[in-house]
């Protein structure tokens, strides 16, 4: 638990001094990464192109508070043909596994699911992107009775 605390200590003084999200991208992928403020988490994404309309990723959840761990969101993405797979509308899939506790406990769980959602993804100098995302996801819930604040807290921002 102390180890716990001060990587949450460390992580909070960190974000004081970097921006909410953190964007590269090049033509190879799109890497990414963000504090969650509401829901104190860290994530990381990778997006890969495939094809010229559609793309490959994985998203990675640390969560701190109510429910802790890590969970990890492989994703597939088909885009407009418009714009290719760097911006544009696109609807995405994504299989979702976590390994969990509540904060209060030591006892772990695991989670199984999956997601289907649609957004856009906004280019800004070929360098800084806002992706924009609504979608609805469907997991398996922690034991007790606790699951609608696990559906609150590990599914809000």
């Amino acid at each position: 638990m102390k180890k716990q605390f001060c990587v949450i200590v460390f992580i909070s003084l960190l974000s004081l001094f970097l921006p909410d999200n953190i964007y590269a991208q090049n033509f190879r992928g799109h890497a990414s990464g963000e504090i969650g403020f509401i829901n104190f988490k860290l994530r990381a994404q990778y997006e890969m192109p495939v094809r010229e309309n559609y793309s490959v990723g994985i998203n990675c959840n640390i969560y701190f508070i109510n429910f802790v761990g890590p969970s990890f969101e492989p994703f597939f993405r088909a885009y407009l043909r418009k714009h290719g797979n760097e911006k544009g509308f696109f609807g995405q899939g994504k299989l979702i596994y976590g390994n969990l506790s509540q904060a209060s406990s030591e006892d772990r769980f695991n989670m199984f699911g999956f997601g289907l959602g649609g957004g856009y993804k906004f280019l800004i100098k070929d360098h800084f992107t806002i992706e924009p995302i609504l979608g609805y996801r469907f997991v398996s819930p922690p034991p007790g009775p606790q699951s609608a604040l696990f559906y609150f807290t590990t599914g809000f921002p």
